[in-house]
């Protein structure tokens, strides 16, 4: 099954979550901001978000500043 995570196109196992996505990439541990399709997704609602064929997915953490 395809994605696109922040405009690069990805294969993942049919039946994966957006939780799933995120261990699988550099932004496993870090404070998440997450749309999947236009549409922001609550963190509690990580692990419930089954992705489908051509979602498309923009994550962004948070970095702190000064």
């Amino acid at each position: 099954m395809k994605i696109i995570l922040n405009s690069e196109k990805l294969d993942i196992k049919e039946g994966s979550t957006i939780e799933d996505l995120v261990r699988q990439t550099d932004f496993h541990g870090k404070p998440l901001v997450v749309k999947l399709n236009g549409k922001m997704v609550e963190y509690n609602s990580f692990s419930e978000t089954v992705l489908k064929d051509d979602d498309r997915l923009k994550v962004f953490n948070f970095v702190g500043g000064g």
